[in-house]
């Protein structure tokens, strides 16, 4: 019986990477997938085990405390797991975790818009909570989810600004890919960091995404562009996902 919880939403890259570092060093624990709005009274109450004023997913609650922040889960599993280290500890990898966070703000951002602009996604969105004959009578309360989020994490950046955001960073993955900073064929933190973010141009095939989900995610045009990073996303996902 596992004594650890994570508390996540599992189209959320920030989930996604908390649990592919416990998975990988083979830290035991459950997952719940939280509700926004409605399960923000629990969230709550959790955090505030941890510290924190805001309740945000992913967060691990675990035997001997509560983690409320995906990079320090990333840490935990290091530290507590068994199997090769990924070095969250070391300043290369803080480095790669402020400029990736900057990027998947932008990404929150148009995500967020693209959902409100698409009916069809918001449908899709309701159907883990109604049968699929009443989302779009949920339509109007997915909508009011959405715009929380929106308020939550203030995602309010300028939609071309965010896009410019996100093309930056897969530019400076791709130098780094090319001078070896960042690592081809071996999983560290700021490879787990980079694949993960790239869930923002194009999700991974493996990921479990409506397909409308998969619409709001993907950037088309930074899809192509960025091609080559996708397809080393993709081989990290094979080799150690």
């Amino acid at each position: 019986m596992t004594t650890a919880t994570l508390y996540g939403l599992a189209y959320s890259p920030f989930t996604e990477r908390a649990r592919w570092a416990l998975d990988h060093h083979r830290v035991p624990y459950d997952y719940h997938e939280h509700l926004p709005m409605l399960g923000e009274p629990l969230l709550r109450r959790k955090a505030r085990a941890a510290g924190r004023e805001k309740a945000t997913v992913p967060l691990f609650v675990h035997a001997h405390g509560v983690i409320g922040d995906s990079f320090e889960i990333i840490n935990y599993a290091d530290q507590e797991g068994s199997g090769r280290k990924l070095g969250a500890g070391s300043a290369e990898a803080r480095a790669w975790l402020e400029r990736v966070n900057v990027a998947l703000d932008a990404v929150r951002t148009r995500v967020l818009q693209r959902l409100l602009d698409d009916p069809a996604a918001l449908d899709e969105h309701s159907m883990g909570l109604s049968p699929k004959a009443l989302a779009p009578l949920m339509r109007p309360l997915t909508a009011r989810v959405v715009r929380f989020l929106t308020k939550k994490h203030g995602a309010t950046m300028d939609t071309e600004h965010a896009r410019q955001q996100i093309r930056d960073l897969c530019l400076h993955l791709r130098e780094s890919l090319a001078n070896g900073s960042l690592q081809r064929e071996r999983l560290d933190a700021q490879g787990l960091l980079a694949a993960t973010f790239l869930a923002g141009v194009k999700p991974v095939a493996t990921s479990r995404l409506t397909a409308g989900q998969r619409r709001v995610w993907t950037e088309p045009v930074l899809a192509d562009e960025f091609a080559d990073l996708l397809t080393w996303r993709d081989g990290l996902y094979a080799a150690f996902r």
